[in-house]
Formats: structure tokens, C-alpha cells, sequence
């Protein structure tokens, strides 16, 4: 049997992680486009291609359950062309390099959209 305590206690980790998610996003996406940044202006590095790819990915996929699922959707957008450049081993020509850096800087205006709120626990049914 599940306690009002439990969904409360539930609720507010819920809660708590949701409100962290929020807090460290906007250095996530400075951290993102820094990355960016170098890899374009620099010049290709494998495995700095190789964590922008992984941090695009866990984006991706936490920003849709901490309520940005437009931002998990673009970040899921530039990880999907990261990779290909990953499969070729080089960077693109530079216009395409450019666009992808513009796309990387736009995913901080998605993740200033108000956010879905956190989910509830669920509440089951006492016996």
C-alpha cells in the first residue's frame, strides 16, 4: 500500500530534479555552443566531434522529460547531422559548419519557452 507521505515524498524529488534540470540547462547550452564554436573554427577534432555528439544526444532525450520537448526535438536534429560528419570523419564545407553553429545557438531561445511542468506521481488505489 502506497501513503500519502510516499506520493508526497514522490512528488517533491519529482519536483527537486525537475527544478535542477532547469537551473543547469543554460550552461549545458553555453557549454554546447562553446563546443561548437571550436569545432568549426578550429577545424575537425574527432573527439571533440565525439562529446558534442554525446551531449546532443542526453539533451535530446532529457530535455522532452524536464518539459522542453521542442528543444529535445532540435537537439535530436543537430545530433542526428553530427553524426553523419562523425560516419565522413571530417568537418562539412564551412556554410554547412555556420548553419549547424546558428542551429546550436537557437536551442537557448527553445529552452527559455516556459517549460511543461513536472509530472505527478502516480496515484494508486488504496487497498
Amino acid at each position: 500500500m502506497v501513503s500519502t507521505d510516499d506520493t508526497e515524498t514522490v512528488q517533491a524529488q519529482l519536483q527537486a530534479l525537475h527544478e535542477r534540470y532547469q537551473l543547469a540547462l543554460p550552461e549545458r547550452l553555453a557549454e554546447l555552443n562553446a563546443h561548437g564554436q571550436r569545432l568549426c573554427r578550429d577545424g575537425w577534432e574527432q573527439g571533440l566531434a565525439e562529446q558534442l555528439q554525446r551531449e546532443l544526444h542526453n539533451l535530446a532525450g532529457g530535455a522532452s522529460t524536464f518539459g522542453h520537448p521542442e528543444l529535445g526535438q532540435a537537439a535530436g536534429v543537430l545530433e542526428q547531422q553530427l553524426r553523419r560528419w562523425l560516419e565522413r570523419d571530417a568537418l562539412p564545407p564551412a556554410s554547412e559548419c555556420e548553419a549547424f553553429r546558428d542551429r546550436l545557438q537557437s536551442l537557448a531561445q527553445l529552452a527559455t519557452a516556459a517549460p511543461v511542468p513536472p509530472p505527478t506521481a502516480p496515484t494508486l488505489p488504496r487497498r
